[in-house]
């Protein structure tokens, strides 16, 4: 039987950068199946730990690391980000960063954002999982200060945000909505409830820890529209698998 090849998303804003490795995974190309088919990467599913390490060896295959390079965390919804100088699962954080190559940095996303960072001249990398609690939490800009412990600066870093619910689908309750600046709340006469901008809020926060515009992008995609592509947590009623943002650097 043929191996699956795992469909990936490569932005435009990383390119132009040599030995780097950095994207995003779909649904597609995977050995899973049922709820999760086919391509899931989340170690908190329900689906059998030994195919999710399976579908890890597909994609690390793919971008030339080891399976034994990999970064994982245990995410919990938080502003917490830690440094990392060695492979492994990292329990209840929602951030990483290095400056070690052959390290391949992975943030697991159903409808959340995953954001990647960079500053190439540093060879700092960064990878952060902003849903809305991690957004108001400003995770992308405590991603961006511990790079600059490593030696980065925001000026040269480029950013990119994945895949993710857009605004016309992320309706959320005004307890929600409450937590966030006015400028990113929409309502509307067919809406019931207010809806976010989550993508516009995480690229504000972005520019306003000092990265240029011009080096920031975001994927036009929304997780629950697109169903056939992504997995989505809300779409699917949370029985699903797990999309990977992933950066390294060799």
């Amino acid at each position: 039987m043929t191996e699956p090849i795992p469909n990936l998303i490569y932005p435009d804003i990383f390119t132009p950068l040599p030995n780097l490795r950095a994207g995003f995974s779909t649904r597609l190309g995977g050995h899973s199946s049922g709820d999760f088919q086919s391509l899931n990467l989340g170690i908190n599913t329900a689906d059998n730990p030994d195919t999710v390490a399976a579908n890890h060896h597909l994609l690390a295959k793919v971008l030339a690391f080891d399976d034994d390079h990999l970064v994982l965390m245990r995410q919990i919804h938080s502003g917490t980000v830690q440094t990392v100088t060695k492979a492994g699962i990292y329990p209840n954080i929602d951030g990483v960063v290095t400056a070690v190559s052959g390290l391949l940095l992975m943030v697991g996303v159903a409808d959340c954002a995953a954001v990647l960072l960079v500053d190439p001249e540093a060879r700092v990398i960064g990878a952060c999982h902003s849903g809305w609690k991690g957004t108001v939490a400003n995770i992308t800009a405590e991603t961006i200060r511990q790079m600059q412990a490593l030696g980065a600066n925001p000026q040269n870093m480029r950013v990119w945000v994945s895949p993710c619910i857009s605004t016309a689908n992320f309706e959320v309750g005004e307890e929600v909505a409450a937590n966030f600046d006015p400028v990113f709340v929409y309502r509307s006469p067919n809406w019931p409830k207010p809806h976010v901008d989550l993508k516009g809020c995480i690229i504000h926060q972005a520019q306003k820890a000092g990265i240029p515009q011009n080096q920031i992008e975001a994927s036009p995609s929304c997780t629950v529209g697109e169903v056939h592509r992504f997995f989505s947590y809300r779409a699917e009623n949370g029985k699903t698998g797990r999309l990977m943002g992933f950066i390294g650097l060799l």
